[in-house]
Formats: C-alpha cells, sequence, structure tokens
C-alpha cells in the first residue's frame, strides 16, 4: 500500500505529458519492447507521466507471465515490461483495493526475479505457477 501512495504523490508532483497510448496498449499487450515503447515516446518512458495513465489487470500481468512460462519473450523482457509498469507514471493498476495489491504485489516479485543471484529455473517456475493462481483468483 505505502508503494501505491508513493507512486500517487509522485504522478500528483510531475507535469503530465501527452502520450502516445496506441505504443502503450502495444508496449503492455506485449506487442512492442521497451526500447521500441522508448523510440515512439521520444524518451525512457520511466520518466514520463500521463494525466491518464493506462490500467494494468491481472490479466495483463497474467499474459506477460504466461509469455515468459512458454518462452515467448525472455526474463529480460518480462523485467524491462516490470519496470516500466512499476516506475513510470504511464501505468496504474485497478481502483479495487484488493485487486490492486494483489497485481502490484506480483509486478514487484515478477521485477525482483532479476536481483537473483543463482537462476533456478525449478524454483522459479513455482513461483510462476504461484503467481498465475493468485492472479486468476483476483481475475474471477
Amino acid at each position: 500500500m505505502k508503494k501505491i501512495l508513493m507512486r500517487i504523490l509522485h504522478r500528483n508532483s510531475k507535469h503530465a505529458e501527452n502520450i502516445n497510448i496506441d505504443a502503450l496498449v502495444q508496449f503492455r499487450d506485449l506487442k512492442i519492447s521497451r526500447d521500441r515503447l522508448t523510440d515512439i515516446l521520444g524518451k525512457n518512458p520511466i520518466h514520463m507521466n500521463a494525466q491518464n495513465p493506462l490500467y494494468i489487470s491481472a490479466e495483463h500481468v497474467l499474459n506477460t507471465l504466461q509469455s515468459y512460462a512458454y518462452n515467448k519473450i525472455t526474463l529480460k523482457e518480462m523485467i524491462e515490461w516490470c519496470d516500466v509498469v512499476r516506475f513510470s507514471d504511464l501505468f496504474d493498476y485497478p481502483d479495487d483495493e484488493i485487486k490492486q495489491e494483489a497485481v502490484a504485489s506480483v509486478v514487484d516479485e515478477m521485477q525482483d526475479m532479476e536481483d537473483i543471484e543463482v537462476f533456478d529455473q525449478q524454483q522459479n517456475d513455482i513461483k510462476i505457477q504461484n503467481w498465475i493462481r493468485t492472479l486468476e483468483d483476483v481475475h474471477k
């Protein structure tokens, strides 16, 4: 909850920019990479602020997790997706507090995979399956 409040305060302190919503949708849906999004927006999305951020739902996070689990995207691409979702003001979580907390915590944990020194595929597969179950329950 603290992270969510910090995001709201941070968002309100920055000037909103005109954003290419189609590019955000394509990025959210894994149609374009972070590099391509940066090219389209003209600067690093982490440093941008949208007046009306695009919502990230359990369904979008599920899509990202499943894309990684089925080798459609790499770990690096998944981490980059999480970075933009977590640290930019271009995306936000659902208004429902329970869904918001569940989706935000899974994205946080996904992004933290970057910090794992010893990559244990079996352990990561278990984590991913647990996250998928959590998000499927939220998505119902």
